[in-house]
């Protein structure tokens, strides 16, 4: 019986995840929750959980941070001034930490095939 194990349950509906976590401790699980993937990246980091169980896993939402580079040219003196990008961004077009957290998880732990973790992807980002 795995009865001291840790169970990262993942559910974005409050009560389902209240009650499923309610049950599981009274049964003897550590029992560490999160409401999305994103959140449970992260604990997953912090408590190394033995089990991860996803109840139901909500819809990928993509946030898009565009940078643009300036350069401006003093009307008076000619100088050119160039704004400066963030220094994680490296490339002309590149993907962030949480969306290749995201590809992680679903294939790593949720056993999601690649092709269908690709489709999840390409959704969340149109």
């Amino acid at each position: 019986m795995l009865d001291s194990s840790t169970i990262l349950l993942v559910d974005d509906e409050d009560a389902i995840r209240a009650g499923l976590a309610a049950a599981l401790l009274r049964a003897g699980f550590h029992v560490v929750e999160a409401r999305n993937g994103v959140e449970a990246l992260s604990l997953v980091e912090t408590h190394h959980p033995d089990v991860i169980a996803v109840v139901e896993l909500p819809q990928l939402k993509a946030r898009v941070t565009e940078h643009q580079g300036l350069t401006k040219v003093c009307p008076i003196c000619q100088a050119r001034t160039s704004g400066t990008f963030p220094a994680e961004v490296t490339q002309s077009v590149q993907y962030g930490p949480v969306l290749k957290a995201t590809g992680v998880y679903l294939q790593d732990y949720q056993l999601i095939p690649f092709e269908r973790t690709t489709e999840a992807i390409e959704i969340a980002a149109t």
